[in-house]
């Protein structure tokens, strides 16, 4: 097949209980899709399969509710230079667990490092409040710096992966003040070029661009986009529905 897609009602949802503590949900449902046209099943990979088998989850859109995203988020502060993020709940469409970002950014700085813990684990392929048996728990650092006059910042990752491999990732990017962000990032890890196979390794580019459409006159949202050539499993990482370097770069 060319194109598969779909067309979808989605409802993002976000509860502030506190100004610190918020849940985020996300549920969908398709109005039409020909996703179940995705019958090829994906080669199993090296070292463990957490995104090649991304069909069998598109399979299970079709004339059902699907939970995106069920989560809840506390967030901690400290001397205006130390923040922190703990997560539990269901992540994203194929990973759920638990989880704390740390970030260090004196105010007023262009550097800043950070750190992340995550044990999570695979759901089932329904996207309901089930598990299958993968987990893994992963640990990543990483630096940044922004050229204040530009606002281009640089950032490098290293730790492991969903899949278990090793290594790092760097990030270009630039925001704008009209909230326009844009990225362009690779990753390299233990895994061989044999092993990964065709690209050699993991690249691509993402965007948000604020759209007004149904904003009624309020503040426009964002509309994300990634792009990447191939859906492999090395150098994967988890999606989170908060960047804690970016949320600390908006204000």
């Amino acid at each position: 097949g060319f194109l598969f897609g779909g067309v979808m009602l989605e409802n993002d949802l976000e509860i502030i209980f506190k100004k610190n503590l918020i849940f985020l949900s996300n549920l969908k449902y398709t109005i039409f899709d020909n996703f179940d046209e995705l019958y090829i099943p994906p080669v199993d990979t090296y070292p463990n399969q957490v995104r090649s088998d991304i069909k069998q989850y598109l399979n299970n859109f079709q004339n059902r509710l699907v939970i995106g995203r069920a989560e809840i988020n506390f967030f901690k502060s400290l001397n205006q230079s130390h923040f922190f993020r703990f997560s539990a709940g269901i992540f994203e469409d194929m990973f759920g667990g638990i989880g704390v970002d740390y970030l260090f950014n004196p105010q007023g700085s262009i550097f800043s490092a950070g750190f992340e813990s995550y044990k999570v684990k695979k759901r089932s392929y329904k996207m309901g409040f089930n598990f299958q048996d993968y987990e893994n728990t992963l640990s990543r650092a990483s630096i940044q710096v922004i050229e204040p006059y530009t606002d281009i910042y640089l950032r490098l990752s290293y730790g492991e992966y969903l899949a278990t491999d090793v290594g790092y990732t760097f990030e270009i990017g630039r925001r704008f003040d009209n909230g326009v962000e844009f990225t362009g990032f690779f990753t390299r890890t233990d895994v061989s070029k044999n092993d990964f196979g065709e690209g050699s390794f993991d690249k691509g580019i993402r965007f948000k661009i604020p759209i007004s459409l149904f904003s009624f006159g309020r503040k426009p949202g964002l509309s994300s986009f990634e792009w990447r050539p191939l859906t492999k499993d090395p150098g994967s990482l988890l999606i989170k529905s908060i960047d804690i370097y970016l949320l600390k770069n908006q204000f």
